[in-house]
């Protein structure tokens, strides 16, 4: 992966990470995001985060300098949900937890609302063969924020 940012009149890139991988997203129907970025953000400590969640190497914040852009390697954050709603509570095989999180901001301090619901993994707009599971249930979490 690579940060980039404008330096005498001009693009510099930097890699910050060291993944031995490639995403391979062609061919047909929706794509099945195997390397998801976040907006890279400054720590307190003179250090700069990109969230990353990745198929092989899991989830995390690729770390580095804020002033050389060096890579000072990476982080596993806290869960941002709750454990216990993580797991589906369906039994039906392949079955997998999906959030969707609001993109404003409460207006009670330290609150953020979360969308959960349970589904079958992306199948690449192919029709589904076999029997299928029943409709779910679209919940609204309330929250406390985590930063």
């Amino acid at each position: 992966m690579y940060i980039a940012r404008y330096e005498n009149k001009g693009w510099v890139s930097y890699q910050v990470s060291d993944w031995d991988y490639r995403w391979d997203f062609r061919g047909g129907g929706s794509i099945i995001f195997e390397i998801v970025l976040g907006s890279v953000r400054p720590l307190s400590d003179g250090k700069l985060a990109l969230p990353f969640s990745h198929v092989k190497y899991g989830s995390g914040e690729l770390l580095a300098d804020d002033e050389t852009l060096k890579p000072l390697g990476s982080v596993i954050p806290q869960p941002r949900y709750p454990a216990s709603l993580c797991k589906p509570e369906s039994d039906f095989p392949d079955m997998q937890v999906r959030w969707a999180e609001d993109l404003g901001s409460s207006a009670e301090p330290g609150i953020r609302y979360v969308l959960r619901w349970e589904t079958l993994p992306h199948n690449r707009d192919r029709p589904r063969t076999g029997p299928l599971p029943m409709p779910g249930v679209l919940r609204l979490y309330k929250l406390k924020a985590d930063r």
